[in-house]
């Protein structure tokens, strides 16, 4: 095999192969691995780190470490994390944001003013000891404001409800509103042939995912079909006006 094959096989330029050819007729030692004390020092720590905060990179993951009192730098943060396998691809970022508009393109028309769409999901908090909180957290889609976020043992759909229904109350209390009605508007209500038979307040979209606490959601009136329903209750109760609950992400 010529030299000029080997050296396009083993993907080096070929001034490469003659050097190290020479070195190793001169006997030169070969270069093996540099000393690295500080990363072997940090490399179990930074790997703890890393494993807490799966989605956070090499920098902050650093800067993290540095806060808690080690004396680290990035670079030594980063060769650690690469040897163990750590570090994030090189384009985490980019699929963060691919998936961001991803997202944007689930609406037709993606709302830019506040209660129009509502998102809301389950998270889960472990503690020390082996127990779990659920944290249900309302989120206006627009303006990214957290209406409500409450904490409970259990995530049922009698949970998911008082999530909402506080929302309703946080969003009544900033916009200095007695009904949330108010800042909606109404909306043309059509029979079978598409004739218009009255108007009634216009529905916040909650935008939810699949799980059964909000397939189980508690509401007098729902559609098997598209899982859309609306959390309703008697006005002279006091209690909070229709609001459009649906699983999937469609826009009102």
């Amino acid at each position: 095999m010529s030299v000029s094959r080997f050296a396009a096989l083993a993907e080096i330029p070929e001034r490469t192969y003659w050097r190290r050819l020479a070195r190793h007729r001169a006997g030169d030692p070969v270069k093996g691995l540099w000393p690295s004390p500080k990363v072997d020092q940090v490399e179990a720590v930074a790997a703890k780190y890393a494993a807490d905060w799966p989605a956070w990179g090499h920098r902050k993951i650093a800067a993290m470490m540095r806060v808690d009192g080690h004396q680290v730098s990035t670079s030594t943060v980063e060769r650690a994390l690469r040897r163990r396998g750590l570090l994030l691809p090189s384009g985490f970022r980019a699929d963060r944001r691919s998936w961001s508009r991803l997202r944007k393109r689930v609406f037709r028309d993606p709302p830019r003013e506040r209660n129009r769409v509502w998102q809301m999901d389950f998270s889960e908090f472990e503690t020390a000891r082996g127990g779990i909180w659920r944290i249900c957290a309302v989120i206006d889609y627009a303006t990214k404001y957290c209406l409500a976020a409450t904490v409970t043992p259990t995530s049922r759909g009698a949970d998911a409800l008082t999530c909402l229904l506080r929302a309703v109350d946080e969003a009544e209390r900033v916009l200095d509103l007695d009904d949330l009605r108010a800042d909606r508007g109404e909306m043309d209500v059509v029979d079978a042939e598409d004739f218009v038979i009255g108007q009634v307040p216009a529905p916040i979209a909650v935008v939810t995912d699949n799980g059964p606490c909000f397939r189980a959601a508690p509401s007098p009136r729902r559609s098997p079909a598209t899982t859309r329903c609306f959390v309703t209750s008697a006005p002279e109760s006091g209690a909070h006006r229709p609001m459009a609950w649906s699983n999937g992400s469609s826009a009102p």
